[in-house]
């Protein structure tokens, strides 16, 4: 699932840019803000939990991140293998 860049005006900010992922059945979600100097290069949002994942390219160099949110309901083990399949996933890419 690609995320869609998303300009809510009173959430927006000029210098960045704002990525959101909202829960369907809940008016929840993640965002994250990313400073527009920086050039995303490769985002993806997980389906199974409420993740993140962007690439940026600053001075030449890619540094990866993830930004994600474990629900009460879910299993410690599950969700931290989830995570380590998105590490895997994007060292693949």
């Amino acid at each position: 699932m690609r995320l869609n860049l998303i300009r809510i005006c009173h959430l927006k900010h000029t210098d960045y840019d704002l990525f959101r992922y909202d829960r369907t059945a809940a008016s929840d979600g993640i965002m994250i803000y990313v400073k527009k100097c920086f050039k995303i290069i490769e985002q993806v949002a997980s389906t199974y939990f409420e993740l993140i994942y962007f690439k940026i390219n600053i001075n030449g160099i890619s540094y990866k991140f993830i930004s994600a949110y474990k629900p009460p309901d879910v299993g410690d083990t599950d969700f931290i293998e989830h995570l380590i399949l998105i590490h895997l996933c994007i060292h693949i890419i």
